[in-house]
């Protein structure tokens, strides 16, 4: 990639950020946290203890113990003596990177700048996009990175540090996995599949292991979780459909489109693997998160798959569906659906004015 062709890009990664910063404007921002209310900086307080003892910090009663193993953002902060205004931050450090390497490796594979920028743009009218921009200490941007690797990475390293690290910014990672190494396997060739499938069980078995053992031990934080969702699920599971539409809205289309390639691409046996992996990684997501639209993010890389297949398949006019999501991305409504509450999102005009 050419020092033009990569100045394009970032001026590609700015604008669709900014599109998206204006049109859906987050409420709360680092510098001004007390303006913000609810979901939003409800974390704050055991984030700022956290990040000043990662290891001895015990959650609020009140609180969620989702936290408790998300230990890779607090222990490298506190390694690096950071403020809490500037651990605030690293979420929109970890959006921007993940933003730039989503429309690298879309470039890499498409050869066209106007196809990344599209991509772009679906990116980052994604929820999480909305959630690393306006919730204060949510890392999400962090372990969707690891998603993406292990689907698009050409490196095998990459692989095995997105699986080793990224199980300690949210175990949502885990769940997903999976049905992100059927998508690499899409993509590759039978020794690449083999490779990756061993990569991956080398990465993730530390982090297991682990959780395996402090549960031995006593660890009762993946209990406590079940039993507070348990007394929730009711309440939210109508609001699933709703919530996970406002995870991607247009981009479901490309979603779509990526899973049913992917499937194409597979042998009989793998698009059972597929559609199994799928099944039991929303399924169990459903069940252990109540932030709905937030979590859905998790099929980001099938949306990107999605995009790219249809610039491999029909360059001529795969542009118009995809240039169309984008567009309505941008015009139609946003929110976060949590729990029973759906929090509507709003453009930066309408907050002006």
């Amino acid at each position: 990639m050419t020092t033009a062709t990569s100045l394009r890009l970032f001026g590609v990664c700015a604008v669709v950020a900014v599109l998206s910063l204006v049109r859906y404007a987050p409420e709360v921002t680092v510098f001004d946290p007390a303006a913000g209310f609810g979901y939003a900086v409800a974390r704050v307080p055991d984030l700022k203890q956290q990040l000043a003892d990662p290891a001895g910090w015990e959650s609020h009663p009140s609180q969620p113990v989702a936290l408790r193993w998300r230990l890779l953002p607090p222990t490298v902060g506190h390694l690096l003596h950071m403020r809490w205004r500037s651990y605030f931050a690293v979420p929109l450090i970890g959006a921007a990177i993940l933003l730039m390497l989503t429309v690298a490796w879309t470039y890499e594979e498409t050869r066209s700048v106007g196809w990344a920028a599209l991509t772009g743009t679906l990116v980052t009218t994604s929820s999480w996009f909305f959630v690393s921009t306006g919730w204060l200490g949510q890392f999400d941007a962090f372990y969707l990175l690891g998603v993406m690797a292990v689907v698009f990475a050409p490196s095998s390293l990459a692989v095995w540090a997105a699986c080793t690290l990224a199980p300690w910014c949210d175990e949502r990672f885990l769940l997903i996995l999976p049905a992100c190494l059927c998508l690499r396997w899409a993509r590759s060739a039978l020794a690449e599949r083999r490779r990756s499938l061993l990569v991956a069980g080398v990465g993730i078995a530390p982090y297991v292991a682990l959780r395996l053992w402090a549960v031995a031990q006593g660890d009762g934080s993946i209990g406590s979780h079940l039993a507070s969702q348990e007394a929730e699920l009711r309440g939210y599971l109508p609001h699933l459909p709703l919530g996970w539409w406002m995870g991607f809205r247009a981009g479901w289309a490309l979603i779509g489109i990526g899973i049913v390639a992917a499937a194409g691409a597979l042998p009989r046996g793998g698009r059972l693997l597929l559609a199994l992996s799928l099944f039991a990684g929303l399924a169990a997501i459903a069940v252990l998160a109540w932030d709905v639209s937030r979590s859905i993010a998790v099929l980001l890389p099938f949306l990107v798959h999605g995009a790219i297949v249809l610039r491999q398949r029909w360059p001529d006019a795969g542009w118009k569906p995809v240039a169309a999501a984008a567009a309505l991305n941008l015009l139609i409504p946003a929110s976060h659906v949590v729990e029973f509450s759906q929090i509507h999102l709003f453009s930066l005009w309408a907050r002006i004015l």
